[in-house]
């Protein structure tokens, strides 16, 4: 049986995970890896993922050379899939380094992949591109429109209200809609509590 060695490097950048208007995962410390034949994949580590948006799936998949896979579901910002993330748990030798690492599907989530200006990534691609969410393909990010590009905290007009009229940052408005949903007026109850307990 053939077998399909990764190729893991290191990328130089930062990559952000989104889904539906959720952010999902942000590092600067991402891997790239590349299988002949096969579109690079970003692996974000565990540390640098959202998991109280994740469930694990019953479902694992085993590949040679790098171990079994298994399988994380997502539900945020009022919307949900299923084999949203993938991570080796306990990969084999030629994979090792993407332990404690998480992969995800581009099909269902946007990522984003900015070069830092100092260093390249040491893979063969000319330029980091983005994956466009709806057909599962690749664009360069002057090609991307405004709307296609990860969101910030501040973009969401909720979390701007949450911030003017509270004591929230944006990341602590963002995290509050995240978990409580977006009913505006329950939203208002616990940022007030949450200034009350501060």
């Amino acid at each position: 049986m053939e077998t399909e060695q990764p190729n893991i490097s290191t990328f130089s950048g930062t990559v952000t995970v989104t889904f539906s208007d959720a952010v999902v995962a942000s590092t600067t410390e991402a891997r790239i890896v590349c299988v002949d034949g096969e579109p690079g994949v970003f692996y974000v580590p565990f540390k640098d993922v959202y998991f109280e948006m994740l469930t694990a799936m019953d479902k694992t998949i085993y590949r040679p050379d790098w171990g079994v896979a298994h399988f994380w579901s997502i539900s945020a910002a009022g919307e949900a899939a299923d084999n949203f993330m993938w991570a080796y748990l306990s990969p084999e030798p030629p994979a090792a380094a993407l332990a404690n690492h998480g992969a995800f599907n581009p099909e269902v989530s946007l990522i984003s992949a900015v070069p830092s200006e100092q260093g390249m990534h040491s893979t063969k691609f000319p330029s980091v591109s983005y994956s466009d969410q709806k057909r599962g393909t690749v664009m360069k990010p002057q090609e991307m429109k405004s709307r296609d590009k990860p969101s910030l905290p501040t973009d969401d007009e909720l979390v701007k209200h949450l911030v003017e009229t509270s004591d929230l940052s944006p990341l602590q408005a963002q995290d509050l809609i995240r978990l409580h949903g977006r009913d505006r007026f329950k939203l208002d109850n616990l940022a007030k509590s949450f200034k009350a307990e501060s």
